[in-house]
């Protein structure tokens, strides 16, 4: 029987794109385009309990539907939170009522998640979930959030993690390893590949929202440290967050404008850009479930300095770039006249093809399809 013919798709997501080129929630573009050849449709419902306007919204993308639900346009707190979130699964439930799907895959355990299982009970067909949260300790250690989480994993068909070190904290929630399956994220191998045509640059980029734990003051205070011995070399950070105005402030009291460059975040083509003329990347988290804009980087043929916590090992070895302890600034600085001194050992085809092996579009669409049919045929 015919895959395509099989599977009618509707994709729930905690996070999507506001608008074309939008950065927030822009790899779920990528679970839908991985799978796009194997199945007969696919529409998107994306639920908002507050946003820049109010209503609800159809959209053609690349092949498929978008209907926005934006219950207010204003913050909402106390009790008017609390009826906000009626509006949410009431008109979320709503919005869902003449949408063809005979399987749901939902992002997020939470909000979203007892959303999916609300359409799913309704229209009496399974979904499936992909958990991202990340430290996962922000559901486990929430009384609610631990609550919700258990009820929407407990009645989906399948929990899939985007990394072993995640799957392994779901277990210690007392969740059935049975039930998880590590599928990783996809990465668009199409975009994100080596140009040959882009001579590298004695640069070095961090791109990543710029939150304490992400490491963006740590990155630039390292290269601070190595600038007179390397006085031709140029950061570039781009990002938004709260280290901002801190990094700002560095680069004033320290004369650093002929050498770092602060950006706001990019648009998916300028990071590949990006990557592609960069020496190497920064990426200097304390913890992440998977670590997207490492691979990217990895697949743009660039090698990345990173964290050597949580997921990354998974994404990033020593055949990709180097990895340090990303509280320890003598190693951060050392891995980072490591790469500015052997950068070019790295073969961009190389780090390329070993993305593509593992989470290329081409074997993540194969891999989530091959999900989806387990179980819609477990249904019959």
């Amino acid at each position: 029987m015919n895959k395509k013919e099989q599977i009618k798709l509707l994709v729930i997501p905690e996070l999507f794109p506001y608008f074309k080129g939008d950065w927030r929630g822009v790899f779920i573009l990528d679970y839908i385009k991985s799978v796009r050849k194997y199945i007969d449709a696919v529409q998107v419902l994306f639920v908002k309990l507050t946003a820049d306007k109010k209503g609800e919204f159809n959209e053609q993308w690349d092949g498929f539907t978008v209907k926005r639900v934006y219950c207010s346009d204003t913050s909402l707190s106390g009790l008017k939170k609390i009826l906000g979130y009626f509006c949410f699964f009431g008109k979320g439930k709503k919005a869902a009522k003449n949408i063809e799907a005979n399987i749901i895959h939902v992002h997020g355990s939470l909000f979203t998640g007892l959303l999916a299982q609300q359409i799913a009970r309704k229209k009496k067909i399974p979904y499936i979930m992909s958990e991202h949260t990340g430290p996962f300790s922000r559901i486990a250690n929430h009384p609610l959030y631990a609550k919700m989480a258990r009820k929407t994993y407990n009645s989906a068909a399948k929990i899939l993690t985007v990394s072993q070190y995640q799957k392994h904290q779901l277990v210690n929630f007392g969740i059935d390893e049975k039930k998880i399956t590590v599928t990783y994220n996809p990465v668009d191998t199409t975009l994100f590949k080596p140009n040959e045509s882009i001579q590298k640059k004695k640069q070095i980029v961090f791109i990543s929202r710029l939150d304490a734990f992400k490491g963006a003051m740590k990155c630039l205070r390292a290269f601070y440290e190595l600038l007179p011995e390397h006085k031709d070399w140029q950061l570039i950070i781009c990002g938004e967050g709260e280290e901002k105005q801190e990094i700002i402030d560095f680069i004033e009291k320290n004369n650093l404008h002929q050498n770092v460059a602060l950006k706001p975040m990019l648009t998916r083509e300028q990071m590949a850009t990006l990557f592609q003329e960069s020496a190497f990347s920064v990426f200097l988290s304390l913890h992440e479930t998977f670590g997207l804009v490492a691979a990217e980087s990895v697949a743009c043929g660039t090698p990345v300095l990173c964290s050597k916590t949580t997921s990354l090992p998974e994404i990033v070895s020593d055949k990709e770039g180097v990895l340090v302890n990303p509280e320890n600034k003598s190693e951060i600085i050392a891995g980072m006249q490591q790469l500015m001194q052997f950068h070019h050992r790295f073969c961009p085809q190389e780090l390329h093809q070993s993305i593509e092996k593992r989470f290329g579009l081409r074997i993540f669409g194969e891999r989530l399809t091959s999900i989806y049919n387990e179980v819609l045929n477990h249904r019959k």
